[in-house]
């Protein structure tokens, strides 16, 4: 059985802060759709999240110039 998290705990993992930037992301396609519990119940299934989140780190780390070593060399 896979985990589920709820809009609560996105706001306490520091995912999102409130519903408006949330449902933004999602219509981009920048954060993970819901899935539906309910017909007033929504959550996201924690191993999408952990993708999304494991995605973000890659694309910063491939984005990232390497450090400058101000002309020492090894």
């Amino acid at each position: 059985m896979q985990r589920l998290l709820r809009f609560d705990d996105l706001v306490g993992a520091g995912y999102v802060s409130n519903r408006v930037t949330l449902a933004r992301r999602i219509r981009r396609g920048e954060f993970p759709a819901p899935i539906r519990l309910s017909c007033r119940n929504v959550a996201w299934l924690k191993s999408e999240i952990d993708t999304w989140e494991a995605a973000r780190v890659s694309q910063r780390d491939q984005k990232q110039p390497p450090l400058p070593t101000h002309g020492r060399s090894k």
